[in-house]
């Protein structure tokens, strides 16, 4: 790997906050659950757009890794947000003892 494939690893991995960023204004303006379809449409074009990456330039995959991963984090997070007011609290409360219960055990 040159220089140039490194910095290009690093961009794609800020992608992130501009997802974070998208999240929290498609929650605010079209819903959770429209927030979450817009995210995922986007999530799939970019991640499935990079299965002909042997005919792309070094730049597109970038910018492709760079939508992929923002549009995944924001997605996560607006199933974050979303989750609890779908599931009741007892609900959560089992779910959440039974993670433990296998991460202690």
């Amino acid at each position: 790997m040159t220089g140039d494939d490194y910095l290009a690893v690093i961009w794609t991995a800020t992608g992130e906050f501009p997802g974070y960023i998208a999240a929290v204004l498609l929650i605010d303006r079209i819903g959770r659950k429209k927030s979450m379809a817009v995210l995922a449409l986007i999530s799939v074009i970019s991640t499935f757009s990079l299965a002909k990456c042997g005919a792309m330039s070094t730049s597109l995959i970038a910018v492709l890794l760079f939508c992929s991963r923002g549009s995944i984090a924001g997605w996560y997070q607006v199933l974050f947000v979303y989750t609890p007011e779908v599931y009741t609290t007892t609900l959560r409360a089992v779910a959440l003892g039974e993670i433990t219960y296998y991460i202690e055990a």
